[in-house]
């Protein structure tokens, strides 16, 4: 079990530090952060697939969009496997998920099966934010003036 954080919109970064704390114990072996200008991700990480290289946020190649992932994509090795060889720095689900998505755009979400809760974001701020059908790994949002943030608990919305 790992925790996300997302916040898309004007970002407060103390707000969302704060947020990914209230979830420290879903993932007690690392935390991670990404801000952007539009965007922050953060992930409180139980290491289970690759974990010397499986850190999140994972970047892609270019350090060009960005994505954090709670739980498990069942046939991430397949989705690999249709990747250019090369492609992925990692064994993670995740890293597979994030160069699916931008190969083949937002709807190739729909391919991942598994139980999971991920967020992107890209450098020029386009999000998405997705979670399987089941809803097996929760996602919670609220949708403020400021914009929209996303949790794995409850919990993180607490003031």
């Amino acid at each position: 079990m790992c925790g996300i954080v997302a916040a898309f919109g004007s970002v407060d970064t103390d707000k969302c530090e704060r947020m990914l704390n209230r979830i420290q114990h879903r993932g007690p072996d690392d935390t991670g952060i990404l801000a952007l200008n539009s965007a922050w991700l953060g992930h409180q990480r139980l290491s289970i697939v690759d974990i010397s290289r499986g850190r999140q946020p994972l970047a892609n190649g270019d350090g060009t969009a960005w994505i954090i992932g709670n739980g498990e994509i069942y046939n991430h090795e397949d989705l690999s496997a249709k990747l250019p060889p090369g492609l992925l720095q990692t064994r993670s689900d995740t890293e597979a998920a994030l160069h699916l998505v931008m190969r083949d755009g937002p709807a190739s979400v729909a391919e991942l099966s598994g139980m999971f809760a991920l967020a992107m974001v890209t450098a020029t701020g386009d999000g998405l934010v997705a979670r399987d059908p089941m809803g097996v790994k929760p996602l919670y949002w609220i949708d403020g003036a400021d914009g929209t943030m996303f949790a794995s608990e409850l919990r993180a919305f607490d003031p």
